[in-house]
């Protein structure tokens, strides 16, 4: 369990030029509207919250899938395979789409807007979020936007065996995104620069494909040894 949640980990770190597309513009908007007298210890505490509410809706997430993939486990154990080569398959998908690619990542991301489009205009009531409680509910509903990397994770999750296991599974790979989120709000234009370059999105890619083929052969190796 403890390499899957350092591979979770890495997952969220490399995946942090997608992160930024998606949630950097809130966290820069969230920078721009607090007051100017605010200190830097200050501007940091306000992002930090808003990153704790984001994964705390990613932990509720990771224990909803983890949870219901214990249940068709307990039912038989050829559940976990067929889940352990799901996750692996979404890896692979998620390390193409990463490099730029279109795969059935973008579709998947697609279906989660249907939920989407409910949870968003919950919004307008805390933006602009100038105090810590909107901003941490701010965050805790931009952790439910339609994400193929957040998707991808979630995979992952449903085969860790439990609800616990999920949600720390989601917490890791939260954890992972969370330092680059934190800094778009300091130095925004530098650190977009260099999480959109092509050789660092190659990278991550090539390396998520790699967590993916692992996992497909880790699994095909052990449940139906040779």
């Amino acid at each position: 369990m403890s390499g899957d949640l350092l591979a979770a980990f890495l997952v969220g770190l490399l995946g942090a030029g997608h992160c930024l597309g998606m949630c950097g513009g809130i966290v820069a908007s969230i920078s721009l509207t607090l007051p100017k007298t605010n200190s830097h210890i200050q501007r940091i505490a306000f992002l930090s919250i808003y990153n704790f509410g984001r994964i705390l809706s990613y932990c509720a997430a990771g224990a909803i899938v983890g949870g219901i993939g214990a249940s068709l486990v307990t039912l038989t154990h050829h559940w976990i395979l067929i889940l352990r080569m799901i996750s692996g398959i979404f890896l692979i998908g998620l390390g193409i789409y990463l490099i730029g690619k279109q795969t059935f990542i973008l579709s998947i991301e697609r279906l989660g807007k249907h939920l989407w489009q409910y949870i968003s205009p919950v919004a307008k009531f805390v933006l602009p979020a100038k105090s810590f409680h909107q901003v941490f509910f701010l965050g805790m509903l931009w952790g439910w936007l339609p994400c193929g990397l957040v998707y991808s994770t979630l995979a992952w999750s449903i085969s860790s065996g439990s609800a616990y296991k999920g949600a720390l599974t989601m917490a890791m790979f939260g954890l992972g995104t969370f330092t680059p989120l934190l800094l778009m709000g300091t130095v925004a234009e530098r650190l977009t620069t260099v999480l959109k370059h092509r050789v660092f999105r190659y990278t991550s890619g090539v390396v998520v494909v790699c967590f993916g083929v692992y996992t497909l052969a880790h699994e095909l190796y052990v449940r139906i040894p040779l």
